[in-house]
């Protein structure tokens, strides 16, 4: 019994937050752009990154802001804990 309660007390930690994995590079209107994920395939993310920064494309589900002019940031979209995001080069 007293070991149930300090299980409801004392909640198991998280795991760690991991960084977003480096996708590659692609190239889109003669720009540069870095592609990174986080439980999004790169794969995935390459192709919808690529469709974004060209047409304007958005996944269904996903939100997407782009960055300011003053960061490299150029795009970021997420839903729930998936996101991917490109960085100028």
């Amino acid at each position: 019994m007293l070991a149930a309660l300090l299980l409801l007390a004392f909640p198991a930690p998280s795991p760690a937050p991991v960084a977003p994995r480096k996708c590659g590079e692609i190239t889109v209107k003669s720009r540069d752009y870095l592609v990174k994920a986080d439980q999004v395939r790169c794969k995935t993310a390459k192709k919808w990154a690529r469709r974004y920064l060209g047409q304007g494309f958005r996944p269904s589900g996903y939100t997407c802001r782009n960055g300011d002019s003053q960061t490299q940031l150029r795009f970021r979209c997420w839903k729930r804990d998936k996101t991917y995001f490109a960085i100028k080069r």
